[in-house]
């Protein structure tokens, strides 16, 4: 609690001190930053359910005795635990000042002062019904409104405080426990421009010292990144809000981390928003989301006209630096070499042919099992017939460079998808002492056996001994999956990687957390969601992580 209180505090002081002046009207500021705290009494609640859900019902008791120890057995006497917290650096209409106002529901703040005076310091009495209350070299100024005590860092800043500062938080009290929104578009052009100079100026600086004397390839990669800086700054400046929010939500038992990004209403990147988000035709790998997998990754996204730009521009910078690597490789043959270039361009046209086509990137990636994984994953081309033959001859290249077993070509059939197979000899203990490849035949097998399909539009690769067995599950949920997902799902089973971890490496830690997550439900999923004019990304944690979560606030607690 204490800490909670400090931070509140110290973000009332955010910006310069010096840019802080007082107001005697508010209207004439827009909000910059905005911070929300869903209260006491939910944080309160929130504790009692984690600490139920890991074995320790009386962990908030627990904190709140704490409490009574830091405020000499008054508690927080004075506060409304009912009600949320807030504070917002706004910005003048001139844009050369930054007030920044906090505020508590208090029923008496006097008592809540005295209270919390081990904590925060004594507050003083400064005048017209206002305390002040000193933190080394800054000081803070409070005074109670109604029902609110307001917080700032100049005395005069609280005489255009708000009758009600709910209407600053927009809502985010209701839908997070913790959230803080910042408005890109309340910043004056003039300072956005001087911090895109400095991004500029930063990459300019760093692609100096890289680039090399006459090296077109580096000055190919320095064009790319111009390119690239000037997408970001524009797109820094068509942003209109950035939230990021916590929640724990008892009912579903799930907690979940929101970063939301709005953009301003008809600009490129709204458009591009929405283009991100727009649901495109049914995906050919939604299989990859299977319950039993420790890792998924599933995309189904379309890709805007700018994207495929950029697409373009990364590929050509791709394929300069693979050629030129070919070119260096002393272990080539001339002939080699000039196929090896020869089968790079086709690999890339191919790449791009499907950006063009398709119009989308769809893309599925699984990987399954305990003390032996297999991973396998998919991606639509725009003709896996012509990727095959590229494929075909790019690994009967390799394994004659590298002096491997010879592929085994049509293998078998399964539903329009044809498969090959090579088994690839992993270097012997003694000859590497790298760890990586130690840890890659634990987890794989040596040989690594890899299988590849291809169907109409589809490619799949497959590493490990189930790899064949695993492709052929994927094709057949694929087509058995027919309901609506997120362009991008990422799920992680934590209990199954902790374990994996664990067998690797023999750490009793992760064993220990592992066991933790057994009863409960584990995954961690990641979700793009659409908003108007803009963006969500979802970080969600099932019940299993909370009380995990529960678990450590418990250890920690009694630690204290």
């Amino acid at each position: 609690m204490k800490r909670i209180l400090l931070s509140f505090l110290a973000l009332v002081a955010l910006g310069a001190p010096a840019a802080i002046a007082a107001k005697d009207d508010a209207s004439d500021t827009k909000p910059v930053i905005v911070a929300a705290f869903s209260g006491y009494g939910e944080l309160k609640r929130d504790i009692e359910y984690l600490g139920k859900l890991s074995g320790n019902p009386d962990m908030a008791k627990g904190l709140e005795g704490l409490l009574m120890i830091y405020t000499q057995n008054q508690g927080l006497a004075g506060l409304d635990q009912a009600r949320p917290w807030g504070a917002a650096v706004s910005i003048t209409a001139d844009g050369s000042q930054f007030p920044a106002l906090g505020f508590l529901p208090v029923t008496d703040l006097k008592a809540l002062l005295d209270a919390t005076a081990t904590i925060l310091g004594e507050a003083d009495d400064a005048g017209d019904e206002v305390y002040e209350i000193k933190k080394g070299v800054n000081a803070f100024f409070i005074k109670q409104k109604g029902k609110w005590a307001y917080i700032a860092q100049q005395k005069g800043a609280l005489e255009g405080a708000p009758a009600d500062p709910l209407q600053q938080l927009r809502g985010l009290d209701k839908e997070y426990d913790l959230a803080v929104s910042f408005f890109v578009q309340s910043i004056p052009q003039a300072l956005r421009d001087m911090a895109a100079d400095l991004i500029k100026q930063g990459m300019e600086a760093k692609l100096q010292q890289s680039a090399g004397d006459d090296d077109e390839q580096a000055e190919l990669q320095a064009q790319i990144a111009r390119q690239q800086a000037e997408a970001f700054v524009k797109r820094i400046n068509e942003i209109d809000q950035l939230t990021v929010g916590l929640n724990i939500d008892r009912k579903t038992s799930r907690t979940f981390v929101d970063i939301a990004l709005t953009a301003v209403e008809g600009s490129d990147t709204a458009k591009q928003f929405a283009s991100e988000t727009t649901e495109p035709e049914s995906s050919r790998f939604a299989g990859v989301l299977r319950p039993d997998a420790m890792l998924s990754l599933h995309i189904n996204s379309p890709v805007s006209d700018e994207d495929e730009e950029q697409f373009e521009e990364v590929l050509k910078t791709v394929s300069k630096q693979l050629m030129q690597e070919i070119d260096d490789e002393d272990d080539l043959s001339d002939d080699q070499k000039e196929k090896s270039k020869e089968l790079v361009s086709k690999l890339l046209e191919e790449i791009d042919e499907t950006l063009e086509k398709e119009g989308r990137i769809n893309a599925g990636l699984a990987v399954v099992g305990a003390q032996r994984l297999t991973l396998a994953l998919g991606a639509l081309v725009a003709d896996a017939e012509e990727l095959e033959d590229v494929v075909k001859e790019f690994v009967s290249l390799a394994a004659e460079d590298l002096d491997l077993p010879k592929p085994k070509w049509n293998v078998g059939k399964y539903k329009g998808h044809r498969f090959h197979a090579l088994s690839v000899p992993l270097p012997n203990d003694e000859d590497d002492d790298n760890d990586n490849v130690k840890k890659l035949k634990q987890a794989f097998g040596d040989p690594l056996k890899v299988s590849l399909a291809f169907g109409e539009k589809t490619f799949y690769l497959g590493l490990g001994e189930a790899g064949v067995d695993t492709v052929k599950e994927l094709i057949d949920s694929s087509a058995e999956t027919p309901e609506k997902l997120s362009p991008m799902t990422v799920s992680l089973a934590l209990a199954q990687l902790l374990k994996f971890a664990s067998a690797q490496s023999g750490n009793p830690l992760a064993a220990m957390m592992a066991q933790g997550l057994e009863a409960g439900k584990d995954r961690i999923k990641i979700t793009l969601q659409p908003l108007d004019n803009g963006v969500r990304y979802r970080i969600e944690a099932e019940e299993g992580i909370n009380k995990l979560l529960g678990a450590w606030m418990g250890n920690s607690v009694r630690g204290i």
